[in-house]
């Protein structure tokens, strides 16, 4: 029997496996949330670290990009509730 918890990483790793700059920093905040949730704190640690190095790629090209903008200060947030 498949539980909810195991079966719900799947789509958000199936979008990691996709290369999409103007996206990735999206994609990896959700994981990080997700693995969150799942009580998962060090894979949503590496996420969250992970979206925001993302995000400041993009910034440091596009400073006004909202998407990543708004993806960091959710990955910060993240970070925040796991106590880093």
């Amino acid at each position: 029997m498949t539980t909810l918890s195991n079966f719900t990483f799947y789509p958000i790793e199936a979008a990691l496996q996709y290369d999409v700059p103007e996206n990735n920093h999206n994609a990896t905040a959700l994981h990080g949330i997700i693995a969150l949730r799942q009580g998962e704190r060090a894979t949503a640690q590496e996420a969250f670290t992970k979206s925001i190095a993302q995000a400041d790629e993009i910034l440091a090209k596009t400073p006004d990009y909202y998407s990543a903008l708004d993806a960091k200060g959710l990955a910060v947030a993240g970070l925040l509730v796991i106590g880093d």
